[in-house]
């Protein structure tokens, strides 16, 4: 794995612990909670992400198979991390309409949402591990919102989503009416 996926896995880790620890101590009617019969829960977003997720695999294996047969060069210094800031996808205010097929699944409980959530994840790593040392930015598939993105932005999609899901899921318990436990 390429040092700019490295550091892109390693931003993605980090939300995720975060997605974690925010949900660690909640009981099943907090997670179920929502704030309006339209909104989402925490679950149904944790269930959202994981769906999301476990489509991505795939594609990494496609962009991986463009850039081997494409004999792209070999990867420079630097970073991608800043590459998606100006979509804002962080941004937990800005509405995005979800396409049907990552629709949240409602009546998980919180041992297999969190289950789900592990194995879609150890499914990304397994399909970036093969990432080698060329660079990854010459190959690019269309995101539904972002127009066409490459590799290094699909992969950092994934944290980018979370870190907006996760404020999503930090407004749900400050919402009127968030059980107590």
């Amino acid at each position: 794995m390429n040092h700019k996926v490295q550091e892109i896995v390693t931003e993605i880790e980090a939300v995720r612990q975060s997605i974690y620890d925010a949900v660690a101590e909640l009981s099943q009617a907090q997670l179920d909670f929502k704030a309006t019969p339209e909104s989402w829960s925490i679950t149904e977003n944790l269930s959202h992400l994981n769906k999301v997720e476990r489509g991505l695999p795939k594609l990494y294996t496609i962009l991986l198979q463009k850039i081997e047969e494409a004999g792209l060069k070999p990867e420079t210094e630097g970073s991608m991390l800043n590459s998606l800031d100006h979509a804002q996808l962080d941004v937990a205010t800005q509405k995005f309409q979800a396409p049907e097929r990552v629709l949240p699944q409602a009546g998980l409980t919180k041992a297999e949402v969190l289950a789900a959530l592990k194995q879609s994840r150890q499914a990304i790593l397994d399909a970036v591990a093969p990432a080698g040392e060329y660079d990854l930015s010459g190959v690019t598939w269309p995101h539904p919102a972002l127009g066409d993105i490459n590799f290094y932005q699909w992969v950092l999609f994934v944290g980018k989503h979370e870190k907006r899901h996760l404020g999503q899921m930090e407004e749900i318990k400050k919402a009127e009416g968030f059980p107590n436990s």
